[in-house]
């Protein structure tokens, strides 16, 4: 699984939810995700589609697809996590100390 994925997997998104925000079919959208780094070995690349995925997460392509987006992405999971700890323990809080 590629950053991209572990961030969408935190945020609670499905590739479906992605295609439907950003207008693009599903397959096309899954295939841009799956692959993730932007790379010039003949893979499947669309730059509109990755266009609109960086922008459903608040980035520009570059952050998203470009040569710093590993650290860019373990940030952005770094804070989903840290948002997923805090959800989890005020629900275990309110289940168990009200």
């Amino acid at each position: 699984m590629n950053n991209l994925q572990k961030l969408i997997r935190l945020r609670g998104l499905t590739i479906k939810e992605i295609a439907d925000r950003t207008g693009y079919g599903y397959h096309n959208v899954q295939k841009i995700i799956k692959r993730s780094t932007r790379s010039n070995s003949g893979r499947f690349t669309n730059f509109a589609i990755e266009t609109a995925v960086a922008t459903l997460f608040g980035l520009t392509h570059e952050q998203c697809w470009g040569p710093q987006s590993d650290t860019i992405l373990r940030n952005l999971i770094d804070r989903a996590i840290v948002t997923q700890a805090i959800r989890a323990a005020k629900k275990l809080q309110q289940r168990y100390l009200q």
